[in-house]
């Protein structure tokens, strides 16, 4: 890209993008900044959205470092420091989701924890166009 020319695994097959690459920015990267503000807004589905793409994050981590490893293994162009970095982001984010989820009560009934959030006001009421939940 830097350089001005397409990549050679994107020439031949014929496609102007990584389809991967589109759907990183298409639908993980907007799901992970919603999980995000929503969470700093307290607002109940941050709760809900934050682990599954924490844990989204995390595997996807562990399969680029995988990929990586594979790849030197075989001698193909690997970068190692990449890769160290990829590992380490994975490393923190399948630690923030393991403590995330130990600090809800195990024998939490759901409605009764949304309830209690809702009347002391830890967090927003879910509404969908308008009308809420």
């Amino acid at each position: 890209m830097v350089s001005g020319t397409t990549p050679e695994a994107l020439q031949e097959v014929g496609l102007p993008t990584n389809p991967v690459h589109v759907l990183d920015l298409a639908v993980f990267l907007p799901s992970v900044l919603a999980a995000g503000v929503l969470l700093a807004k307290r607002h109940a589905w941050g709760y809900v959205l934050t682990p599954i793409v924490l844990v989204a994050m995390a595997f996807l981590g562990l399969g680029i470092v995988s990929l990586m490893i594979v790849m030197a293994a075989r001698g193909l162009d690997a970068a190692p420091a990449v890769g160290m970095v990829i590992a380490t982001l994975a490393l923190l984010e399948s630690v923030v989701v393991i403590r995330f989820l130990r600090a809800i009560d195990q024998n939490a009934n759901l409605q009764e924890v949304v309830r209690r959030a809702l009347d002391e006001g830890k967090v927003d009421q879910p509404t969908i166009a308008g009308s809420s939940l």
